[in-house]
């Protein structure tokens, strides 16, 4: 621990473990704070690969689709013609 946090505790500790444990508990939520933005950001950055790749997907089946309606013109146009 650094100085200045040991400092605080002593202080904190005036007010008894009351204090002490309020100091604590504040030094969890911000380490947690932390945590969920660095988390948050991750979920972010998954979400915008995935909807890049569905994009791409969708792409992709649109020209197949493309392909097999032509051969089915092709198909129905020499059996009827």
């Amino acid at each position: 621990m650094d100085a200045s946090a040991v400092k605080l505790l002593v202080q904190l500790g005036t007010y008894g473990p009351l204090g002490i444990f309020a100091a604590f508990m504040a030094i969890l939520f911000f380490l947690e704070r932390k945590r969920v933005k660095e988390l948050t950001d991750k979920v972010i950055e998954l979400s915008q690969a995935h909807i890049k790749i569905t994009a791409d997907h969708e792409k992709a089946y649109e020209a197949l689709e493309r392909a097999f309606d032509k051969a089915i013109d092709v198909v129905v146009e020499k059996n009827h013609g």
